[in-house]
């Protein structure tokens, strides 16, 4: 019988693989032949858990930057206890966790007022959160607090999640929609990842003219702000595992939605009727 070039390599690999295997029973059968099951068991039990406790460290000493820009107008008032309360059980996660990450917390209106310039996890961090503005300056916060993170980066590449929510449309900015669709379509290259968070708008098409993918977007009711920061703490878990947001990110807050009537509930989004 004649064999190809080709079938000669794969028997050989064959071979190969069967040998090497041979010699692994072959390793198997003397331990236990010798009482050794439990060593080599153990032996292999160290060598995993040493391996998940590096990854573990790895994960830990990645810098993360973490970006949070809160609406701040008056037609927010009511959530200032929830949203302040979210964002330190945040912070409290990650600490616990020990993780290496940089805090930003932007508040706008009609103004914009930088509240933590990336500041260190561990140090103690507070927010004072009233909401109390006159309008919605949503390009120009994003414009600027984008900005002022790769300026505080210095080129490095760090992984970074931009959080926003805001329950308005923009209409106060000195920055148009298509330049802050080119600065967050520029970031979005450079491995950026944006959250969109909407009450009481179309949260998904905002974050489409923007330039953020429509699945990092949500619709979210102003009486159930908790739901918001453990999305956020879900998609910050797959970013450090997966690189990305995973699809569920925003599972807490479409599980636990339900529709009120009132300025304060969760309002359909539009055209979907979902």
């Amino acid at each position: 019988m004649n064999f190809n070039p080709n079938e000669i390599r794969s028997l050989k690999e064959n071979k190969g693989i069967i040998r090497r295997n041979n010699n692994s029973l072959d390793r198997l059968k003397k331990d236990i032949s010798n009482g050794n099951v439990n060593a080599r068991i153990q032996s292999l039990t160290a060598k995993s858990i040493e391996s998940v406790s590096k990854s573990l460290e790895e994960l830990r000493k990645q810098k993360m930057d973490i970006v949070f820009i809160f609406d701040k107008s008056s037609s927010c008032h009511g959530t200032e206890h929830d949203t302040i309360m979210g964002f330190y059980d945040i912070l409290q996660k990650e600490k616990s966790n020990g993780y290496n990450d940089f805090i930003t917390t932007v508040l706008f209106d009609n103004n914009i007022r930088i509240v933590h310039d990336r500041n260190h996890i561990s140090e103690n961090l507070s927010l004072n959160y009233i909401a109390d503005g006159a309008a919605t300056s949503l390009y120009d916060a994003i414009f600027f607090t984008i900005n002022q993170i790769q300026n505080k980066q210095q080129n490095q590449k760090i992984k970074t999640l931009v959080v926003i929510m805001t329950d308005g449309y923009d209409n106060n900015s000195r920055h148009n929609l298509l330049e802050t669709r080119e600065l967050i379509t520029k970031k979005t290259y450079e491995d950026w990842q944006f959250i969109f968070l909407g009450a009481m708008i179309d949260s998904k098409e905002i974050a489409r003219e923007l330039g953020i993918p429509m699945n990092n977007a949500e619709d979210y009711s102003t009486t159930q702000i908790e739901n918001n920061f453990k999305a956020i703490q879900k998609a910050l878990e797959s970013l450090r595992e997966t690189g990305k947001i995973e699809p569920d990110w925003s599972k807490p807050i479409t599980e636990n939605r339900h529709t009120l009537n009132g300025k304060t509930g969760y309002v359909k989004r539009l055209g979907t009727g979902n």
